[in-house]
């Protein structure tokens, strides 16, 4: 079954079982609009794709046929059609927890994400963060340092920067869903005696539709050289 997003693959092979016929010439083509990348070795053909939406799709193989015995100008040409069906792709699903990691100048928020393997949808993913100097959710005139993950992009993901964060998204495989692992690395001070505050918004969205917002606000001392962060107020809806 096809699902949109994922590759798909479609074949066509032409077999004389009477052996009277020279098969030659044979090649595949997609419906409209499809980027379809096909390969020949003339007697059969292949196609790689990608569904960007669901329906039908139709393929049509054609090829060249001569008799093996006789005059060559009864050869003729011929054609077939084949139609595979891709569906809609299952939704993302995000986790409810979050994952908080503090280290030497900075802490890390981690949100995890995972869809089926097969049919899960692998659109892109938009990451848009907020971050301020204070101890409270960040309003919406605040610039927002934005990362667009690509689950069908490079394996090693995404990564971008801005003020006080460092956003980083990727994926990892398992035998039956792939894990989306969205990263906020966020800087803070290290000096002795030194407190940081920090207010983080989070929003994740795949298209329209809103994935999770997550709010976080943190008070950080600095000491030993360490940085010790204490979460105030975290949320998310």
């Amino acid at each position: 079954m096809l699902t949109v997003g994922h590759p798909g693959h479609a074949s066509f092979d032409v077999q004389d079982t009477s052996g009277t016929w020279d098969v030659s010439d044979v090649k595949i083509t997609g419906p409209p609009g499809l980027d379809v990348k096909a390969h020949s070795d003339g007697e059969s053909a292949e196609a790689t794709f990608t569904p960007t939406a669901a329906g039908d799709l139709t393929f049509t193989g054609t090829w060249t046929q001569k008799p093996l015995e006789g005059p060559q100008s009864e050869g003729c040409t011929g054609s077939a059609t084949g139609t595979l069906t891709a569906t809609a792709p299952t939704r993302v699903t995000v986790g409810r927890g979050l994952g908080y990691d503090a280290g030497s100048g900075h802490f890390t928020i981690l949100a995890i994400a995972s869809a089926s393997f097969v049919h899960g949808d692998r659109s892109p993913i938009r990451m848009a963060v907020r971050v301020i100097k204070r101890q409270h959710r960040p309003p919406a005139s605040t610039p927002a340092t934005t990362l667009t993950f690509n689950p069908n992009g490079p394996s090693r993901g995404s990564t971008t920067s801005g003020p006080l964060v460092r956003l980083h998204a990727y994926i990892v495989d398992d035998e039956s869903h792939a894990v989306y692992r969205f990263e906020t690395r966020v800087t803070v001070p290290v000096a002795s005696g030194k407190i940081a505050r920090r207010g983080i918004e989070i929003r994740l969205s795949q298209g329209s539709r809103k994935l999770r917002t997550i709010v976080w606000a943190t008070k950080c001392d600095g000491a030993h050289g360490g940085v010790f962060c204490y979460p105030y107020l975290p949320n998310s809806d």
